[in-house]
C-alpha cells in the first residue's frame, strides 16, 4: 500500500528585519512582495511586486523566485528554485526572513517565575554557551534568597554549602546529584544543576535551553543588549549572523559583539569566522558571470556596486575585483547617469 503524502496548509516565518520582529503564519501558497495582493507584503524598495512564492511541492516546501530584481537568497546563496529545511535563513531585498527550527525554545520568562519562588532543585539543559548560568542567575536574583549564589564544577563540598546558606548553588555535570542534593538540604542551600543532556530526574524541574541556530528569532533582541538600542545593523549584517552556525552558541555571539570597533554596522563589522559562509556562499556564484552581464548591471543600476552585489549574488570585494579584472569603472557609469550626453567609453571591436 501507498502512503499518502501529507501536504502542508502553512508555514511558518520569523522576520527578523527590518524591526521590529515579528512571526506570521502564511496559507500555501504564500506569495511574497511589494504589492498589498501577497499574503506577505513586505514594504521594501528592493523588493519586487511579486517576488517569491513558497508552496508544498509533493511533501516538500519550496520557494520560487518570480522573475524578481534583486533575487531570493536561501542560507546565502542566490536560487531560483529551492527546497525549504527547518532553520532555513530567505533574502529578499532588505528583508531577512527565517524558517523556525523543529524545536521551539520554551517560555524563559515563564519558567523564571514559575521556579524563582520556590526552592525545589532545578536542571538546566543546554549545549556549551547557550546560556544556563545566565538563567540560573536571573532565576536566584528574582528569588530574592538571602544567601549567595555559588558556582562549582562536578560538585560542592560541605565549606562551599555552608559559605552559600539560604542561598543557591550552581553545579556544572554534577558527578552524583542524589548525595548532592541531601547535602544541601542541611544548609537549606538551593541546588541548579547545569548539564549537556538532560538525566530525566523526577526530583528536579527540568529546563532545556535551545542553541542559538535553533533561536535565531532572538539574534536582534541580543544584539540590541550587547552593543545598545541606539546601535543600528543592515541586512548583510544580521544575514551573516543568521547563516552563522555559532558552534558556541551565545558565548561567541558576546565575543564577536566585544570585538567589534567603530560604528560599523554592515557585514565588514564582523569578524572572517563569522561573516566566511555568506561572503563564500555569494562568490561561489560568481564564477560564470561575463563581462557582458557586468556592463550591463552597471548600466541598468548607474554604477551602483552594492544593488549589482546583491543583485548578482557576489560579494561586494569580489564583485570589485571581477570590475577591475575586466577593465570596468563604476564611476563612469554614475557619470552617464548625472550626464546623460557624456557616452561610455566603449571597446574597440574588431570588424570580420
Amino acid at each position: 500500500m501507498y502512503r499518502r503524502r501529507m501536504i502542508r496548509e502553512t508555514i511558518t516565518l520569523w522576520r527578523i528585519h527590518p524591526g521590529p520582529v515579528e512571526i506570521v503564519t502564511l496559507a500555501l501558497p504564500a506569495t511574497i512582495g511589494r504589492l498589498p495582493l501577497n499574503r506577505m507584503q513586505l514594504v521594501d524598495d528592493d523588493v519586487s511586486r511579486e517576488h517569491a512564492v513558497i508552496e508544498d511541492r509533493i511533501g516538500k516546501l519550496t520557494i520560487t523566485d518570480r522573475g524578481s530584481r534583486n533575487g531570493v537568497y536561501v542560507n546565502g546563496r542566490r536560487m531560483g528554485v529551492c527546497s525549504l529545511s527547518p532553520g532555513a535563513v530567505l533574502r529578499m531585498g532588505q528583508t531577512v526572513l527565517w524558517q523556525p527550527a523543529t524545536r521551539t525554545q520554551p517560555d524563559i520568562e515563564a519558567f523564571v517565575s514559575q521556579h524563582a519562588t520556590t526552592t525545589n532543585p532545578l536542571t538546566i539543559v543546554g549545549e556549551v554557551g547557550a546560556g544556563k548560568r545566565t538563567l540560573a542567575k536571573r532565576i536566584h536574583l528574582q528569588s530574592q534568597r538571602k544567601g549567595l549564589q555559588l558556582f562549582a564544577e562536578f560538585d560542592a563540598d560541605d565549606a562551599l554549602l555552608r559559605a552559600a546558606s539560604s542561598g543557591t548553588v550552581v553545579v556544572t555535570d554534577p558527578i552524583d546529584p542524589q548525595a548532592l542534593l541531601m547535602r544541601a538540604k542541611k544548609h537549606l542551600v538551593r541546588i541548579v544543576m547545569t548539564e549537556l543532556k538532560a538525566s530525566n530526574r523526577a526530583d528536579t524541574g527540568t529546563f532545556e535551553l535551545l542553541p542559538l541556530r535553533d533561536r535565531v528569532n532572538e539574534l536582534p533582541q541580543s544584539l540590541s543588549k550587547l552593543l545598545g538600542t541606539e546601535r543600528t545593523w543592515n541586512a548583510d549584517f544580521l544575514e551573516a549572523l543568521a547563516c552563522h552556525p555559532f558552534p558556541m552558541n551565545f558565548a561567541e555571539l558576546v565575543v564577536v559583539c566585544r570585538g567589534m570597533t567603530g560604528n560599523a554596522h554592515g557585514i565588514e563589522a564582523l569578524p572572517h569566522s563569522v561573516r566566511a559562509q555568506l561572503v563564500e556562499a555569494r562568490s561561489a556564484q560568481a564564477d560564470d558571470t561575463s563581462r557582458e552581464a557586468l556592463h550591463d548591471a552597471l548600466s541598468r543600476h548607474k554604477g551602483n556596486v552594492r544593488r549589482i552585489s546583491q543583485e548578482l549574488g557576489i560579494a561586494r570585494g569580489h564583485l570589485y575585483r571581477m570590475l577591475a579584472a575586466f577593465g570596468l569603472n563604476p564611476d563612469a557609469y554614475r557619470a552617464q547617469s548625472s550626464n546623460p550626453a557624456v557616452p561610455l567609453r566603449e571597446e574597440r571591436r574588431t570588424q570580420p
